[in-house]
Formats: C-alpha cells, sequence, structure tokens
C-alpha cells in the first residue's frame, strides 16, 4: 500500500497503528515522532524492495564476491557438474577501484579557489585598483609616444582591466591558500581518506555509494604538558562511507537532498555511551533507557530480508552473530510541518508558523528518539553525498558496474561450467563392461597399467569384446573461444580494457608505447566519467559543506565568494604524451619565423594559457603589460649601449675638441683674472681716494668744532665778566658801601 509520507497528518494516524507494536507508552515527542520515522521507514524500505533494489545490490555483491545465489546454486548443484565461477566482475571492479584511488586518493586532487570574478573585501579591491592605475598613468606619462592610436589607447585599457583581474585573484588565491590548508587538515584528521577509499569500493560494487560528513565527533586527545600527560577533548570532523544496503531514500528522490532519507545506523555499546557523555542535542536520560533496557540490540528488525545474506556476504556469519553487539536505529532527515513538531513537543520559535515545512533530524533506538533537532544549515543541506558508476535518470540509484557486466559474466560462468564439465570427460576414456562376462570377482573400477582383467567367451559366439572404451570428444577450443568473446564484450561494457592493468598478453595496438597510449587514453573516458560523477556528488559538495561550517563556526575570517574545484577528471591525462605535445606545440612557436609573426606577447598568452591547464596556482608567466614595460627598458638598455659605442668611436675627435674647449677655458680663465685684478685695483685707489676725502672731512669737521669750542668758551668769558659787573653795580647801590666790596 502506497503512502503519502509528504508530511501531512493523515499520514502520520494512517501509519500509527502499524507502529504501535514498536512503540511503547512515552512523552508525545517520543511517541508521535517515533510513529512517523517508522511510517517513513517502512514506506521506503517497502519502495526499495518492491523496485529491485535490494535484489540488485545483493546480486552486485555476490558477483563480486564470486557467489552464486541460493537459487543458482540450487539449480547449478541439480545438473550436477562443476559450480566453478569466474569471477571476470571482481577482476574488472578492483581494476577500476585502483584507478580512480589512484587519483582521486592525491593531496592535490582538492583544491579550493576564488570564483573567475573574486568578490574580496571594498578596502582591499580598492587599494589594487587604485595601485595598478597609478602605475599604469605613470608609464603613459612617461611615454614618448604622442600619437597613440584608437587601437594602442584600447590595447592599454584592456591591458589595465586584465592587471586589475590578475592581482585580484592572485589576492584572492593567496587568502585561499589558509582556507584550504584549514579545510584539508580537519578533513583528513577526520578519516577522509579512508572514508574515500571505502566509499570508491562500493561505488565500483553497488548502484550507488554514499558518503556521511561531517560527522562531529568529541573525543579525547592525549597531549604532554611540562612533561605530564594530559587529556584533552577535541571535536573531529569525521567522514564515514555508509554501506548502500543501510540506506533507505523516498522512491521520489533523486539525490540525498530529496525527500525523506534513512539511514539503518549500527552503534556499538561505547558508542552509545559517547553519544551520552556528549550531551545536547543528544538526550542522556533516554540513552541511558536504551542500555538499561537493550532495546535494538542483537538481531535487527527493521529489515530482515536482507540481513542474513548481508551478514554472509560480508563473512560475518549470520545476522544473530554479526549483530549480536549491536544496537540498530534510524537515522532520519526529513520534511516535516510545523504544526506536527509543535505536537510532538520539539521546541521552534514564535515566528515559525504552523503551515512552515521545517527540516527536521532525529536519531530512533529502539522505542527511544534519542536526539531530536531541526537541521540548522542555511541551505537545508544533509550530511549524505552519493555518487553512482553509471547513473541513471531521475533516479537515486544508478547502475553498478557488476550489474552491467551481470550477463557477461553469466556467460563466462556458463561457459566455464561447460568447459570444466567437458574436460573431466574428456579427461579419460569411459569403459563399458558387460559383467556377466567378468571371470572373476576383480574391482574393474580401479584400472592401472598392466592390470588383467579375466573374461568369458561371448555366449552369443559372436565374439563380442566384454570391455570397451568410449573416448568423449573434446569441446574446449570451441567453448574458450565463446569464453573469450563474452570476456572481451566485458571489456565493452565496463569501458575497463584488459591493457589498463598492463595485462602482459595485451596485443594489438597495446603492443606499443604509442598505442599503449592511445588506448589507455580512449579507455581513460569512461571512467573520466564515473570520476566527474565522483567529484560533482561527494567530493565538491563535501569540502563546501566543511567551508559552510567553518564558516558559521567562526573558524574562518573571510569575506568573498570560493570556487571548489575537484581536480580528479583533470588529473586522469597521459602526461607523458601531453608533455610532448606541449614541447612540441613551444618548439614550433618559438621558431624565428613564427615568433617574428606573432611576437613575445603572443608566445607569453600560449604559456600562460598552458600554466592555467596545468593547474598553476600562481602563474609565472608576466602579463601583457609587463612584457611591454621590460621591452620598453630594453630598448632604452640598447640605445643607451648605441650612444656609449657611439661616443667611442667619437673619443679622438670628442678629446681634440676638448683639448680646445679647456685651452680656451683656461684663456677665458687668465682674462677673466687680469680684468678682475684691474678690477680690483681700481676699487683699491677709489677706496684710497674715498679714505683721503674722509679724513680732509673729518679734519674741517674738527677745525670747526675747535672754532666753535673757542667761540663758545669767549661768551662765555664775556658773560661771566657782564654778570659780574652788574652784580657789583646792583650791590653798590644798595649798601653803600662800594668801596668795601672793591
Amino acid at each position: 500500500m502506497q503512502v503519502d509520507i509528504k508530511g501531512t497528518d493523515e499520514m502520520v494516524q494512517s501509519k500509527l497503528d502499524e507502529a504501535n507494536e514498536l512503540m511503547l507508552t512515552e512523552p508525545q515527542i517520543t511517541s508521535g515522532l517515533h510513529s512517523h520515522i517508522i511510517a517513513v521507514f517502512q514506506e521506503n524500505k517497502d519502495a526499495r524492495e518492491n523496485s529491485g533494489v535490494n535484489k540488485i545490490m545483493l546480486d552486485s555483491l555476490r558477483a563480486y564476491n564470486g557467489n552464486y545465489s541460493s537459487n543458482e546454486m540450487a539449480a547449478i548443484l541439480e545438473e550436477g557438474g562443476s559450480t566453478i565461477f569466474m569471477n571476470l566482475t571482481s577482476h574488472k571492479c578492483r581494476i577500476a577501484a585502483s584507478w580512480i584511488k589512484d587519483i582521486e586518493l592525491n593531496d592535490e586532487v582538492i583544491s579550493i579557489e576564488p570564483t573567475p570574478l573574486p568578490e574580496l573585501p571594498r578596502d582591499i579591491t580598492d587599494r589594487i585598483s587604485q595601485a595598478v592605475e597609478v602605475e599604469f598613468q605613470a608609464s603613459l606619462e612617461n611615454s614618448e609616444d604622442t600619437t597613440q592610436t584608437i587601437k594602442e589607447i584600447n590595447e592599454f585599457k584592456r591591458d589595465m582591466a586584465d592587471a586589475i583581474l590578475e592581482e585580484l585573484n592572485s589576492e584572492a588565491r593567496y587568502a585561499f591558500k589558509h582556507i584550504e590548508t584549514k579545510i584539508k587538515d580537519q578533513m583528513f584528521e577526520g578519516g577522509w581518506k579512508k572514508a574515500l577509499s571505502d566509499f570508491i569500493e562500493n561505488f565500483c560494487i553497488f548502484p550507488t555509494a554514499i558518503m556521511k560528513g561531517p560527522i562531529v565527533t568529541k573525543s579525547i586527545k592525549l597531549t604532554w604538558e611540562n612533561g605530564v600527560a594530559v587529556e584533552k577533548p577535541i571535536y573531529s570532523f569525521v567522514s564515514k562511507n555508509i554501506s548502500p544496503l543501510d540506506m533507505y531514500p523516498s522512491p521520489e528522490s533523486e539525490s540525498c537532498q530529496d525527500g525523506n532519507l534513512i539511514e539503518h545506523i549500527r552503534l556499538s555499546e561505547v558508542e552509545l555511551d559517547g553519544l551520552k557523555k556528549q550531551g545536547a542535542p543528544y538526550d542522556s536520560d533516554k540513552i541511558t533507557k536504551v542500555l538499561e533496557q537493550e532495546q535494538g540490540k542483537g538481531e535487527s528488525n527493521l529489515d530482515g530480508s536482507i540481513e542474513d545474506e548481508k551478514s554472509g556476504e560480508e563473512l560475518r556469519d549470520n545476522q544473530h552473530a554479526a549483530n549480536k553487539n549491536v544496537y540498530h536505529g534510524l537515522h532520519f532527515y526529513g520534511p516535516i510541518k510545523a504544526s506536527m513538531l509543535r505536537q510532538w513537543g520539539l521546541p521552534l520559535g514564535v515566528d515559525v508558523e504552523d503551515t512552515d515545512i521545517l527540516e527536521a533530524e532525529a536519531i530512533l533506538i529502539g522505542s527511544e528518539v534519542i536526539m531530536a533537532k531541526l537541521n540548522k544549515d542555511p541551505l537545508k543541506r544533509r550530511p549524505y553525498f552519493s555518487a553512482s558508476y553509471q547513473s541513471r535518470p531521475n533516479s537515486f540509484w544508478g547502475t553498478s558496474l557488476p550489474a552491467a557486466m551481470a550477463p557477461v559474466q553469466k556467460m563466462c560462468n556458463g561457459c566455464a561450467r561447460a568447459l570444466s564439465n567437458n574436460m573431466a570427460l574428456a579427461s579419460g576414456p569411459i569403459m563399458e563392461v558387460y559383467v556377466d562376462r567378468l571371470a572373476d570377482d576383480g574391482d574393474v573400477e580401479e584400472i592401472s597399467p598392466r592390470k588383467v582383467i579375466q573374461v568369458v567367451s561371448d555366449p552369443m559366439g559372436a565374439g563380442g569384446r566384454a570391455l570397451q572404451f568410449i573416448d568423449v570428444p573434446s569441446n574446449a577450443a570451441e567453448l574458450l573461444k565463446v569464453y573469450e568473446f563474452y570476456e572481451a564484450r566485458a571489456d565493452d561494457v565496463t569501458l575497463i580494457p584488459k591493457h589498463s592493468n598492463m595485462n602482459e598478453k595485451a596485443g594489438g595496438a597495446a603492443q606499443t608505447a604509442t598505442g599503449l597510449s592511445m588506448l589507455l587514453e580512449a579507455a581513460s573516458k569512461g571512467i573520466k566519467d564515473c570520476i566527474r560523477a565522483i567529484d560533482y556528488g561527494v567530493i565538491i559538495p563535501r569540502i563546501e559543506y566543511e567551508f559552510y561550517h567553518l564558516m558559521l563556526g567562526g573558524g574562518i575570517p573571510f569575506s568573498g565568494d570560493i570556487s571548489v574545484i575537484a581536480r580528479g577528471s583533470q588529473s586522469l591525462t597521459n602526461r607523458a604524451s601531453e608533455a610532448l605535445k606541449r614541447q612540441e606545440f613551444l618548439r614550433v612557436m618559438t621558431m624565428p619565423a613564427v615568433l617574428e609573426l606573432i611576437g613575445k606577447e603572443g608566445v607569453s598568452n600560449l604559456v600562460r594559457e598552458m600554466g592555467d591547464e596545468m593547474g598553476f596556482i600562481s602563474n609565472i608567466v608576466p602579463s601583457r603589460q609587463e612584457i611591454k614595460l621590460k621591452e620598453k627598458e630594453n630598448a632604452e638598455r640598447q640605445a643607451a649601449a648605441q650612444k656609449a659605442e657611439a661616443e667611442s668611436k667619437l673619443a679622438p675627435a670628442l678629446a681634440q675638441i676638448n683639448g680646445q674647449k679647456e685651452m680656451h677655458n683656461q684663456t677665458m680663465q687668465l682674462k677673466g683674472a687680469e680684468l678682475q685684478s684691474n678690477q680690483e685695483l681700481e676699487l683699491a685707489k677709489l677706496q684710497v681716494k674715498d679714505q683721503a676725502e674722509n679724513l680732509r672731512t673729518q679734519s674741517n669737521i674738527q677745525r670747526d668744532q675747535t672754532s666753535l669750542e673757542r667761540a663758545a668758551m669767549d661768551n662765555s668769558a664775556k658773560i661771566e665778566m657782564q654778570s659780574k659787573e652788574i652784580a657789583v653795580s646792583l650791590r653798590g647801590e644798595g649798601t653803600g658801601d662800594r668801596d668795601k666790596i672793591n
């Protein structure tokens, strides 16, 4: 029965009765969400079973392990004969896996680069633009050519724009190296390489392979402080390969990001205890209850139809032995109405309306929901990534490599069994014996050289033989041809030829180095397609998820946009052949006639593009503007050298001219000195004359001063005399005693 699983109330109610037997009476967040997870899981499981995906996955795993299904083995045993399994599937899978691992497990396969037009902080872009513009304007002002054409002006503008963009990219790449190093360090510490290696194995076996991560895991790291061991808790961003047999997507899903997604998780007691100690968002009380009551431990009742075969193919004995100490649970991701989440007791913000569809995450162990929360990722992404060896349009599940070559594998197995049976029959004669004509009781089944078998004569008198040996004809040659035909067909359906693993018996073009290189290049097209599926389905989104996780956690101070580059498909090239092509092309480009035609600027453009194609982070080839500046400097140096050479040739004439100039200068210096001497003499005469005139003037002044002083003294004496006379005159008239006074 098909049930609507788009988060409606009707779906939950319809599945509630089916889930009651697996539920306990718990608070509403347990019962409601528990029933929803069970309902979604049941529908996803039914869809996977009804679509035949379970059978395809188990058949692929059996083919990889070289085993027949139980029905096939029963039919073969009923017919009798050989049960040989010619495991071409495992051989092709291992070649494909090793080829892909050789490329994808390279440390340089992951690169974080700016987008073609990087968006950096405004102050950085303004500073770069201003610096480049000032430099170019200065070079333009220093240019002696004042009659530039429109073409030259436009070229100058384009060069300036290219230089600014190149500087922006250089600055962005420099900033991103720190981010790339940080992400690689965290991914590798979280077991990225081991998880990717296991993922590639599943990629080559199952219809779809799944990677999970980053799983934020708390662990204890032992460090040393002053010689003392100290335990410190750390958080790791773990990556994990998920078995496709444990993944249950919605029937309408095309990727892990669509619809409802459920993973059948298997946890040990230690892992559950670790989740309990980790705290929020895990419910410690419910985990304790699971551990105490051992809910979900042992044989799984989630999908018993595949557990037995899964355990057997994984060589883990039967389901009981394989799951003896395992706790089974369901990790759920999916959209749910806000109204239902509120009914189940999940805390939501006041700004969330009941009609909103929210992305929820929960873990169910037994009957306990040990973790329930909203997906806080801004883009509502889930930490699951998938890729298929051969994708199937509009489907989550692709076509596995074993499924692609299943018809070839069956024909090769049939030929091998027929060949084995025929060789067994044709290896020796079949003996026909008339037992009633044996003269003794000897054992005719034991045939050995010189053995004597006694028989009686033919009772019919016809002289018939009592013993006859019948040779079974060998059909080995024909069967081998049929086998080889279908074995070759395996190369076509898988796009993995024999010579890809350097088979020493490879013939034809593969016997020469050039031919083998061409065949490998042609064969690599199919592997390139597989690697691109891993790049775009797993590596790029996984790194972007890690980047945003670090950004949201404040681990990286960054502004701008990034582009995650996975160089896996680019790495799969015949490097020797490409190197020869580049060398030959450069040799042609540097020929004098070609170099004169395209110039150094043209050669630099080609070399720069080759560097970009080879993935150089920093291109050592100078820009067009730098080449022009260097050419200008070279021209100036050449002009200076030519000038020096010309001057060296004119040195004698210049020496004579310089000598004449020197003599003329000396003559002029003498004349100047004589003139200066005459001028100084005249000046001295004038100074002496001035001094004499000054002396005469001073003498006249002194004489005049003396005369004035004398006149002043005479006037003083006269005045004094007159004063005395007046005084005497006045005194005599007043006393009448003139004679006494005298």
